[in-house]
C-alpha cells in the first residue's frame, strides 16, 4: 500500500500539467507556484475550470482521474517533487523493470481492471 499525502495540495497537483488539463477540460491552466495560503489551490482549480467553462459540482475534483490519465508522468517526476516521490513508489510497488516508465505501467493496469470489470 502506499500512502499519498499531496505536498501541498491535490488540487496543486490536479493544476501542474496544462496539457492535461486542457485535453479534458478544453483550456488550459496556468500552473501554480509552491505557495501554500489556506484554500489557494482550491481556488485556484475552481477558477480554472469555471475559466473552461464548466461549472465544478464537487470542487473540480471530479475531474481528478481523466486529468490523471492524460498527465504526462514522465516529465511530472522531474517537475514537482511531491509528485515525483509518489510516482517513484509507486514504480516501487509496481516493480517497474528497468526503462519501463510508470505511465505506461499504470495504464496498462487500468486495461486489465477494466476489461475484468465488464460482463
Amino acid at each position: 500500500m502506499i500512502c499519498a499525502v499531496p505536498d501541498p495540495h491535490l488540487e496543486r497537483w490536479l493544476l501542474i500539467d496544462s496539457g492535461a488539463f486542457k485535453k479534458v477540460l478544453g483550456k488550459g491552466c496556468q500552473a501554480p507556484d509552491q505557495k501554500c495560503e489556506r484554500d489557494r489551490y482550491k481556488k485556484l482549480l475552481l477558477n480554472a475550470i469555471c475559466n473552461a467553462g464548466r461549472t465544478p459540482l464537487i470542487g473540480g475534483l471530479e475531474h481528478t482521474e481523466d486529468i490523471v490519465n492524460a498527465m504526462d508522468l514522465a516529465n511530472l517526476k522531474m517537475v514537482d517533487d511531491s509528485f515525483g516521490k509518489l510516482l517513484k513508489a509507486l514504480e516501487r510497488v509496481l516493480k517497474a523493470p528497468k526503462g519501463r516508465k510508470i505511465c505506461s505501467l499504470v495504464r496498462e493496469r487500468q486495461g486489465r481492471s477494466r476489461n475484468t470489470s465488464e460482463p
